[in-house]
């Protein structure tokens, strides 16, 4: 696993998508060690990058939609030509 510190945090005055990843599995991490006082940062961290993924690129969204329809039609031969 990289270590999220390790990437750039910030391009563009916005948090990294992979930036993002690795710190939501260090607060897991803690959270798991340390306790459930550390889940305001784990709701942040993922509202973060909730908000990255909705103003990503248009392309990169109708790709990812286009995937997932496509691992779904393959996972579920009944649905596919629709």
């Amino acid at each position: 696993m990289t270590m999220p510190l390790a990437q750039p945090a910030m391009v563009n005055g916005r948090f990294t998508e992979a930036w993002l990843q690795g710190a939501i599995v260090m607060i897991c991490q803690v959270i798991l060690e340390h306790g459930e006082q550390y889940a305001p940062v784990l709701d942040r961290l993922e509202r973060e990058l909730a908000e990255l993924k909705r103003h990503d690129d248009p392309l990169n969204r109708a790709r990812r939609h286009l995937e997932r329809a496509q691992a779904s039609d393959s996972a579920n031969p009944s649905r596919q030509g629709l």
